[in-house]
């Protein structure tokens, strides 16, 4: 078995989600290089960034397999979302990142987006429509959705376009205040 350095490992899950989200790695910078708005290209960041996120829940070690864990109502310290400040509009794996930094420890669970995707879309806020001309499916917000401040942006290139929700200033500051509800609810149907 190995061992990998925990701060290496939490860079590189940094970079392949800023290189996912079509943004320069180093410096979060936004660009429109034709390689990191390829949709498969991003597909394949996020699967790179679940990898490292697996390795870095085995506390850096490959070679064994690790338990799945459940994210617990307890186990994220719920309250340090009273610290959260808008940045910017991002996707909601960006949100759910920011709202784990605000807890000060990379190890600490919290709900993961499908599963944010799941409870919004159960209420109202989202729904599953053909984002592009290859047929592929995606999320898209609903009335209800665009009311609360979720939008969509188109992606890629020509020919590979693709379609991104982004939550704005009031949809993160609804999901900051609904979170623990969100997760709570989540847990007791068993989602």
């Amino acid at each position: 078995m190995k061992q990998f350095d925990i701060e290496k490992l939490d860079k590189a899950i940094i970079y392949a989600e800023r290189m996912a989200d079509g943004r320069v790695p180093y410096s979060n910078q936004p660009t429109e290089n034709e390689v990191l708005n390829n949709p498969n290209v991003i597909r394949s960041m996020y699967f790179i960034k679940e990898v490292l996120e697996e390795v870095r829940a085995n506390n850096g070690v490959i070679g064994h397999r690790k338990r799945k864990a459940k994210v617990s109502a307890s186990a994220f310290p719920f309250e340090v979302l009273e610290r959260f400040e808008y940045q910017s509009d991002k996707p909601i794996s960006y949100v759910l990142s920011q709202f784990r930094e605000l807890a000060d420890d990379p190890d600490i669970k919290i709900i993961s987006a499908p599963i944010v995707n799941k409870w919004l879309e159960i209420n109202g806020f989202i729904t599953k429509a053909i984002v592009n001309d290859s047929g592929r499916e995606g999320w898209i917000p609903t009335d209800k959705g665009e009311a609360l401040g979720l939008i969509t942006e188109r992606r890629g290139e020509p020919g590979r376009e693709y379609t991104l929700t982004i939550y704005t200033k009031p949809a993160q500051e609804f999901l900051a205040k609904n979170l623990q509800s969100i997760t709570e609810e989540t847990m007791l149907s068993g989602k």
